[in-house]
């Protein structure tokens, strides 16, 4: 039993520090863009924190550690365009947390942390095409890139985050939380009898090439339609600059939801098993 336990916690260790590996490199990267929300200055106790866990031969955490976790969703939750969203969002995910590892209501994924954690990289490709769009802003090639990306990205974060705050909303009969809203970035859509994120909207739109793109004097609009008797009634127009805007408000969007859901997910595990007794 002592060989097992011991098994366990190192298992943690390594589930622990690698998430804070990431989250480090993450918050240095969001700092680079939101230089005003001093993202970096948890990057000392961040790695502190990671090495006291790396370090210890058995659960050595205080209330201290885990505040400094609890310091960084703050920070991530006060997005200044995103934090009522964010503030439902993350009552979402700490009920999801709790519901996966202590009353075990929901059914455990073994690989959600693994593939949220991938997910949430910031592969050079999606680097480089946010970079030359934001360098030209009326390049075709760079817009049709970030549409792409858009495309592709809905089948990972989204899928993944929605499965499982709709099954911990379903577990725990909770209510107020209206999901179609909390994920778009700006408003719901609808859709025949029901309504999809303005992601998902624009996503499908891509997909059925339910757009076009004009030219007026020096200004580009791309025009995101789809009007349909018993499906979308949905039109939504971008010039060049409105739409890089919109994906980097996505790009980031989904990202914070992506780590305020893995950071409830390790608080809960540190509070619960490797706090100092």
């Amino acid at each position: 039993m002592v060989g097992l336990k011991q098994t366990i916690f190192k298992e943690l260790q390594n589930h622990i520090t690698r998430s804070l590996s990431v989250l480090e490199s993450f918050l240095s990267i969001l700092h680079k863009e939101y230089p005003n929300a001093r993202l970096n200055r948890h990057s000392n106790k961040l790695m502190g924190l990671k090495n006291k866990i790396q370090g210890a031969a058995r659960p050595c955490l205080t209330a201290d550690d885990l505040n400094i976790l609890l310091d960084i969703k703050k920070n991530l939750i006060g997005h200044p365009k995103f934090m009522n969203k964010l503030l439902q969002y993350d009552e979402l995910a700490v009920a999801f947390a709790k519901a996966m590892y202590v009353s075990q209501t929901v059914t455990p994924d073994p690989s959600l942390k693994t593939r949220l954690v991938e997910a949430s990289f910031l592969d050079n490709f999606t680097k480089q095409v946010r970079m030359e769009a934001k360098k030209n802003p009326n390049s075709v090639m760079a817009v049709a890139s970030l549409m792409l990306i858009l495309v592709g990205g809905k089948e990972t974060l989204h899928y993944v985050i929605r499965k499982n705050l709709e099954e911990v909303i379903k577990s725990r009969k909770l209510s107020g939380y209206d999901l179609d809203e909390i994920l778009s970035i700006g408003s719901k859509v609808v859709r025949g009898q029901h309504f999809v994120t303005d992601v998902v909207a624009i996503r499908d739109c891509i997909s059925h090439l339910r757009y076009e793109i004009t030219k007026t004097g020096d200004t580009h609009t791309i025009t995101f339609r789809w009007v349909a008797p018993t499906g979308y009634n949905f039109t939504r127009a971008f010039t060049y600059k409105e739409w890089i805007s919109f994906f980097e408000d996505y790009f980031f969007y989904q990202r914070i939801q992506t780590w305020l859901l893995i950071i409830n997910l390790d608080l809960v595990l540190m509070s619960t098993l490797l706090m100092k007794k």
